[in-house]
């Protein structure tokens, strides 16, 4: 039972590969989408949220200890400090600490508000402004709302009452990341599905009516397979480069269209995309996935391979070469999806990928200290 505590405590930090980079160029400011939708039945939350699968509910259970000693969660790897809740005040002043080691600049949160009550998300909505904003603001570090809703409730009303609701609230706070003195507005995954560059121009024009000039992000790029290298193209969609004020386009990942990890051809993917953005005013916010296994909630699943960092280096050599305004760590703590770069216990180095971050930024990584016990497993 208290393996799994003295692999944490006692972990010797390895040896660590320097990651070649140009430490005379400026990075861009660094982004990383964090997911705060975990609950354990110990927390606040007073049950388990998102450490099961929502696909495959009777697959995984976290009430149940494996022979390794660790809870059956739904992922292909193992948060280095065990199953911990959001609402835990200790457990978000780390990640934000941990962030900031890296050279994180903010997190973008994924946040649902859907229309009726529901206790997951009303549960994540309330954490948002009451744990997130507010230790962000002690720790001086930056937060700011990404709308997944946005892509799956398509419901133009309930897109903007959230925006003109939340919006002007959320930016008065120090703790929410303004970027050019406005408050940022992530809007995720609209592509050609729903929403008009008509709806999205009367939209912005609504929303900054109430809340005042805001910092749009809007998730507009997708790929297609094409036969000249390198393999894929990004699409930006006729007519919403000429929305007013969309100030970034950019995506979460590119990964459920197209895999294909190797450096050159994301730079070229990247560099093409970047260009056709600048072209038209506007910035633009690239992602870099360190790796992807979505077996524990996908029916026909795929993984891209970690490759011990090496996978995570080629998107980061991509963004070096297309250098745009803003790069997305894909992401913080999906463990879903296995996209993390949240130090895992699955990894020889824990934390691996936030070194590989912090050198690319021009860091020198100092782990910062572990949550209190108090925020342990008590039952480990």
């Amino acid at each position: 039972m208290l393996k799994p505590l003295l692999h944490v405590l006692l972990w010797v930090v390895l040896p660590f590969q320097v990651f070649a980079q140009n430490t005379n160029s400026a990075k861009p400011l660094t982004l990383a989408f964090y997911h705060p939708w975990y609950g354990t039945s110990w927390g606040s939350a007073g049950k388990f949220y998102q450490w099961d699968s929502f696909k495959f509910p009777d697959r995984y259970s976290p009430e149940r200890i494996k022979e390794n000693g660790q809870r059956d969660i739904a992922s292909a790897d193992y948060p280095l400090f065990g199953l911990y809740d959001n609402g835990d005040p200790e457990i978000v002043r780390w990640h934000f600490r941990l962030a900031k080691a890296a050279g994180i600049d903010g997190f973008l949160c994924s946040w649902w508000k859907l229309g009726g009550p529901n206790e997951l998300w009303d549960w994540q909505f309330a954490l948002f402004e009451n744990v997130l904003l507010p230790i962000a603001a002690e720790e001086n570090f930056k937060i700011a709302v990404i709308d997944e809703c946005a892509h799956y409730i398509k419901n133009y009303d309930q897109l903007v009452n959230r925006a003109v609701t939340w919006l002007p609230r959320y930016a008065k706070h120090p703790g929410y990341l303004k970027i050019d003195g406005q408050p940022v507005w992530f809007i995720y995954q609209v592509w050609n599905d729903w929403l008009t560059a008509e709806q999205a121009t009367r939209y912005v024009a609504t929303v900054e009516k109430e809340a005042g000039d805001v910092f749009w992000i809007w998730d507009k790029l997708k790929t297609t397979s094409i036969a000249e290298p390198p393999g894929a193209k990004m699409l930006s969609y006729p007519g919403w480069l000429d929305v007013k004020g969309i100030d970034c386009f950019g995506t979460y990942s590119y990964v459920g269209h197209w895999r294909d990890t190797n450096a050159a051809h994301i730079a070229q993917l990247y560099t093409g995309y970047a260009d056709e953005m600048r072209a038209a005013g506007k910035k633009v916010a690239l992602p870099a996935v360190p790796g992807h296994d979505n077996t524990a909630v996908h029916p026909e699943p795929f993984i891209i391979p970690r490759e011990n960092g090496h996978t995570f280096k080629n998107f980061l050599a991509a963004l070096d070469a297309a250098k745009p305004d803003i790069a997305l760590i894909c992401s913080w703590n999906e463990w879903l999806e296995t996209t993390q770069v949240e130090p895992s216990r699955g990894w020889d180095d824990p934390y691996l990928y936030l070194k590989i971050i912090a050198e690319w930024r021009g860091k020198e990584w100092k782990t910062p200290p572990l949550p209190p016990k108090t925020s342990l497993d008590p039952k480990r």
